[in-house]
């Protein structure tokens, strides 16, 4: 089979791009091409996947001086590029997308894209719908679970169903959970991170970014009796995804007059330490405004962790192939049904083993791999 020539756009070079690079697309079968606004260069991934990176920032530039240069820059790169089997939009930025799409659009005989979750669930209709000229043209649309599935089709009036494509990414994290549980069982991970003998460890989001709502799950904590509040360990992961140094302190003084034992992770980890840090876990508590199924749950169900959820937060991909987790309707009641589920232990009804046997089938590259794949060669 002759090589396919692909182009990779995204607004930033994140860990999903280098995984999906890693675990989908193999050098003998592709060239691979990745245009982005700013990347690190020397990540060995470029190399060992011979690829060539295409950036519109360069190192130091002031934003005026980035303005002036994009077209520029913009006109240089499709003239290196001049043409490529498969161009592939990651993360359908309103700005970016669009920019970038007016000068690459002729130079590809196929154009797929792929909503990663907040790029569908947090925009308008209106911003959805200013893609409809990307829409046309693209052979496959790709969304990460039904729910997007479902909030595209609304959008759009189920004007694309014949090209639209549910499909998840995998996570290699996995991978590393397995080996992570191998040389340590869950209380030993729990003593590397000072989690205090005998307490309940509770993760509280899964970053920094204010739409977990961290603030308002503490509040509904501080509101436990105190032999709850006694018995459980908070620790937040704030290592990625908050910019705003405002909200992080907002964070830290309501951790600190909460009366409760805390940890607050801002320590970047390497996926080594991410799938150890997830094994520490016993609940992992979130009430993220919305949400696509985040690799950081399925990590959580991959290490036996009781997720509780909000009811607002769908998740029939994964309620549908036999996965359970707890559910509280809203902050009212988050209080009540916290307290009781530690205070009756129903937390632990949840079979996390079975939890964890689905999610390891759902979310492996191994076997979403071919699936991403069919859509570079279907004909359609």
């Amino acid at each position: 089979m002759n090589k396919k020539s692909i182009l990779l756009v995204s607004l930033n070079s994140f860990h999903f791009i280098q995984e999906y690079i890693a675990n989908v697309l193999d050098c003998s079968a592709f060239d691979i091409q990745f245009l982005t606004f700013k990347a690190n260069l020397n990540e060995e991934i470029w190399k060992e996947k011979k690829v060539t990176v295409h950036t519109l920032k360069k190192e130091g530039e002031k934003k005026l001086k980035i303005i002036l240069m994009l077209p520029f820059r913009l006109l240089k790169i499709r003239r290196e590029i001049k043409h490529v089997d498969i161009i592939h939009y990651h993360y359908i930025d309103y700005k970016f997308t669009h920019l970038v799409n007016f000068f690459i659009r002729n130079i590809a005989t196929k154009t797929i894209l792929s909503f990663w979750g907040s790029d569908l669930l947090r925009q308008s209709k209106r911003t959805v719908l200013s893609y409809t000229k990307l829409f046309r043209r693209a052979s496959k649309i790709n969304v990460m679970n039904i729910e997007m599935f479902n909030k595209f089709q609304e959008y759009t009036n189920n004007m694309y169903t014949n090209k639209l494509v549910p499909l998840d990414f995998g996570d290699s994290t996995l991978d590393f959970i397995l080996d992570a549980e191998k040389s340590n069982n869950k209380n030993d991970w729990k003593i590397q991170y000072s989690v205090p003998d005998g307490k309940i460890c509770v993760h509280l989001g899964y970053n920094g970014i204010p739409s977990q709502q961290h603030i308002k799950l503490l509040e509904c904590l501080v509101k436990c009796v105190d032999s709850v509040k006694n018995q459980i360990h908070i620790i937040v992961p704030f290592s990625y995804g908050c910019f705003d140094d405002n909200y992080r302190n907002q964070v830290k003084k309501s951790l600190e007059s909460s009366g409760i034992s805390f940890y607050m992770n801002e320590r970047f980890l390497s996926q080594k330490e991410i799938a150890e840090f997830r094994l520490t876990a016993d609940i992992f508590l979130y009430g993220q405004t919305t949400d696509a199924v985040s690799a950081s749950m399925i990590e959580y169900l991959a290490s036996g962790t009781t997720v509780i959820k909000p009811s607002w937060l769908v998740y029939s991909e994964l309620t549908d192939n036999g996965i359970t987790m707890l559910e509280y309707k809203d902050f009212m009641e988050l209080t009540s049904f916290f307290e009781n589920s530690i205070l009756n232990k129903s937390y632990k009804n949840i079979d996390t083993q079975k939890n964890r046997s689905i999610v390891l089938n759902l979310k492996s590259w191994n076997v979403l791999k071919d699936k991403w794949l069919e859509m570079y060669y279907d004909e359609q």
